[in-house]
């Protein structure tokens, strides 16, 4: 990826969703593992914070789509790891609407949060070996 403004902004936008990814990825595991705790610990009044980080994800992603996230070498694990992710929170939103909370522990531990981690591994490798190379260049 050649270095110019738009790039620039794109690589910062990249970096900012790395950063997110980092802060939330141990908050969201702390979340799943108290739907395993007994009903008054339950968090289910936390889900409206979970959806909003789920959204602001999918919203950079979009971002980073439309302003040429193609053009870092690893965009198609990216896209892969986001389509991964929406299938699991298809799933994640049945087990809410059924008020399942081990249903909700297990998904979010064994299938959300690993492809979270996994998109979080792609958006730190197109760091390492893209970003850091523009901003030297």
């Amino acid at each position: 990826m050649q270095n110019n403004p738009i790039n620039s902004q794109l690589n910062e936008v990249i970096m900012s969703w790395e950063q997110y990814l980092n802060r939330s990825l141990p908050l969201m595991k702390e979340l799943a593992d108290r739907f395993y705790k007994s009903i008054e610990q339950q968090p289910w009044g936390e889900l409206p914070q979970l959806t909003e980080a789920f959204l602001w994800i999918f919203q950079v992603f979009e971002t980073l789509a439309q302003a040429g996230g193609s053009s870092y070498e690893a965009w198609k694990d990216v896209e892969q790891a986001m389509n991964a992710i929406s299938h699991e929170l298809q799933t994640l939103n049945d087990a809410i609407s059924d008020k399942d909370p081990v249903a909700v522990g297990d998904i979010l531990n064994y299938e959300v949060l690993p492809k979270l981690e996994g998109l979080h591994s792609v958006v730190s490798m197109i760091i390492k070996h893209e970003v850091a190379q523009n901003e030297t260049n």
